[in-house]
């Protein structure tokens, strides 16, 4: 209606979701309460804003059939819960996707469009995708030993000689060690 004026109380103003992103279906909305009850059980109470507010937390850069084959059948629980497919838990739609979601996928070959707190990048052909994100200011590359390539390797010796000083020890919650055949990296490059 034009216009139309519609007063809602400061109160009430805390109930309401706005969103850029086109909201949920109906059946996405089902799956997005699964995991808002998952996570709740799981952490505590946890705000519902956060799930339904716009933007992905992270992007995963991989092989996408692999990673849905992959997570077919998995499904998590809690104490006294139901189980909740782990599809539903990761809130997921492709990048290109102006749907709603906390996560998006997009294949190694795609256009990697969008700002991300954290880039995923699955094996050798995602690890160069790392050159065309733009505002991503953390990136975790996943490798195996049978995946490497001297060129990455390079790379990463490369990003370890430019790791800012005072990077000091890991960060709380990450164990000193590791058990065998698992081997880690990290670096703090100052950007800016």
């Amino acid at each position: 209606m034009a216009g139309l004026v519609q007063e809602i109380s400061e109160h009430a103003f805390d109930r309401y979701l706005f969103t850029v992103e086109q909201p949920p279906s109906a059946n996405r909305t089902d799956t997005y309460r699964k995991a808002e009850s998952f996570f709740n059980h799981l952490l505590g109470k946890c705000d519902p804003k956060w799930l339904w507010a716009d933007g992905a937390e992270a992007l995963v850069v991989t092989s996408i059939a692999k990673f849905e084959l992959n997570q077919e059948g998995v499904s998590l629980l809690t104490t006294g819960e139901p189980s909740v497919a782990l599809s539903d838990v990761l809130c997921i739609a492709r990048n290109k996707s102006q749907s709603h979601s906390k996560i998006r996928i997009s294949h190694p070959r795609g256009n990697i469009v969008g700002t991300f707190p954290l880039a995923i990048l699955d094996g050798p052909e995602a690890f160069y995708v790392h050159e065309h994100l733009d505002g991503t200011s953390n990136i975790l590359v996943v490798s195996d030993r049978s995946e490497y390539r001297a060129d990455i390797h390079d790379t990463v010796v490369q990003l370890k000689g430019m790791a800012a000083a005072d990077a000091g020890s890991s960060p709380a919650g990450i164990p000193n060690t590791f058990p065998p055949g698992i081997e880690i990296s990290a670096f703090v490059i100052d950007a800016y």
